[in-house]
């Protein structure tokens, strides 16, 4: 099932607070996780692509999704879960399209998440 990412949330801090027992240090530091590992996720997914190598984007793209998923960011999550599907079918060819739509969404969290630790 696929979602129309509009309509899907950038990031829902106050869920994540609720799940993290309202600790904002601890959420502060699954941030700073994420801002840490998105990156080197995104490259193995790009070289996963030139590479032919459909685990290795699979893997990345799962990884992305796990950490995503973190802060209720549904369009990374969404993206990320796409790719991850068509990697697992072999379909390399068709996450190609993807991968600059998912590094635009994970720019969109940074911004949210720059305005809240502010």
């Amino acid at each position: 099932m696929t979602h129309d990412l509009n309509s899907l949330a950038v990031v829902n801090f106050e869920a994540a607070l609720t799940r993290l027992g309202d600790s904002r240090e601890l959420l502060l530091d699954m941030m700073r996780f994420f801002r840490e590992d998105v990156g080197m996720l995104l490259d193995k997914i790009e070289q996963g692509l030139a590479n032919g190598d459909a685990p290795a984007t699979k893997l990345a793209s799962h990884s992305i999704k796990g950490l995503a998923a973190s802060f209720d960011a549904d369009r990374v999550v969404e993206l990320s879960r796409r790719i991850e599907c068509l990697s697992a079918e072999g379909e390399l060819s068709a996450v190609e399209p993807l991968l600059p739509a998912l590094q635009k969404e994970v720019a969109a969290l940074m911004v949210e998440f720059d305005a809240y630790e502010k």
